[in-house]
């Protein structure tokens, strides 16, 4: 299937949370590329994403009721990749890749301050499918930050972008 509906767009969500580890629990950032996400509404503006369900990350946007979708350039690339090789329960994703953050706007989140655009969400419903769920999110707040060429997956660690 994968051949047939590939490249398809890379996206980093990042999401803030109280989260618990041996028993300490303190507020943590993180940051998950995903390729499965798509508007399904215009009036509300819903955007949605789908995380498998093993990720951290279904714990912190449950826990929080929010996540940011942060549309990246393929310079970010190297640095994104780093993010999937450790866990965000444990380790600062944003430190560990080297890539800036900085506080959302219209929900107590995190973006990635070089991202081209960001779309702010809160959590409107979530659809368990198979090995993943589904969060539809309502887009508080849209934000352009720059023009760039955008990151697109192909298959395993090969990405490919826009031409001009």
């Amino acid at each position: 299937m994968f051949d047939s509906i590939n490249p398809r767009q890379t996206v980093a969500v990042t999401t803030r949370a109280e989260t618990s580890v041996l028993g300490k629990t303190d507020e943590r950032e993180n940051i998950l590329l995903l390729d499965w996400h798509m508007p399904v509404s215009i009036n509300p503006q819903l955007y949605a994403i789908a995380v498998r369900n093993d990720h951290h990350t279904v714990e912190m946007i449950r826990s929080v009721g929010s996540f940011v979708v942060n549309f990246v350039p393929i310079e970010m690339k190297d640095k994104l990749l780093l993010c999937g090789q450790v866990s965000g329960r444990h380790v600062d994703k944003f430190k560990h890749a080297g890539l800036m953050k900085e506080d959302a706007e219209a929900i107590d989140g995190v973006r990635i301050k070089d991202a081209l655009s960001y779309l702010e969400c809160k959590v409107e419903k979530e659809i368990e499918a198979g090995d993943h769920f589904i969060f539809i999110g309502q887009v508080l707040l849209t934000y352009h930050n720059k023009d760039g060429k955008k990151m697109f997956h192909v298959a395993g660690d090969k990405f490919t972008t826009t031409v001009d």
